[in-house]
């Protein structure tokens, strides 16, 4: 078990599976495009909210189309990485991770 792992299963220990929410996303669009551990744990737990929203586990295509409008045109922003958005993140230098 790798210390992602070990975050999401504490999680769900810690404050119980999501609420709200629904069956895991289609994975298969996602396999080594996210860690093993998130598919594992969508399969499991399926998507959601954690104490009333303070996290929440999302099928990241859900948000593609608001990428797209956000970081249209940012030359630091890879075309491909808005199908993982909830993956990434902004650095200091404004490029994407």
């Amino acid at each position: 078990m790798n210390n992602y792992q070990a975050r999401l299963d504490s999680i769900v220990e810690d404050f119980g599976a999501p609420e709200s929410g629904t069956a895991a996303p289609d994975v298969g669009s996602y396999q080594d495009k996210v860690p093993e551990a998130l598919i594992d744990f969508w399969q499991q737990n399926g998507i959601g909210t954690i104490l009333d929203g303070y996290f929440q586990l999302c099928d990241p295509a859900r948000y593609s189309g608001i990428l797209k409008l956000v970081f249209a045109g940012a030359p630091h922003y890879p075309s491909r990485a808005d199908a993982c958005p909830g993956l990434r993140r902004i650095r200091k230098d404004h490029r994407v991770e």
